[in-house]
């Protein structure tokens, strides 16, 4: 999964920074995942943004916790995994009709 983080050389992105690099570190090593860290300067960046995978940039106004952070990528790997899975693992439950 790739991941994207816009950041400007101030200390919320900084801190945001070091936050999400140690999330992807442990969230790595916990799931056997494999998580690309892409980092964007940009000098015009007020809040850092944090892109995970194909879904809707979050943009970072507070710090970010440890647990924040890895809630989100462990949101984004799920729905991922039930975008890629077979209808038939998806939809099987709706195979015990009632009479």
């Amino acid at each position: 999964m790739k991941i994207e983080l816009l950041v400007s050389k101030n200390f919320l992105s900084l801190f945001t920074l070091e936050i999400v690099s140690q999330a992807i570190k442990v969230f790595s090593k916990a799931n056997s995942a494999d998580l690309e860290l892409k980092i964007v300067w940009e000098e015009q960046v007020e809040y850092p943004v944090l892109k995970i995978g194909g879904f809707p940039p979050v943009v970072v106004k507070t710090p970010p916790s440890l647990s924040e952070v890895l809630n989100m990528l462990t949101l984004a790997l799920d729905l991922s995994e039930l975008q890629t899975a077979p209808l038939g693992m998806a939809g099987g439950w709706e195979a015990d009709t009632f009479v």
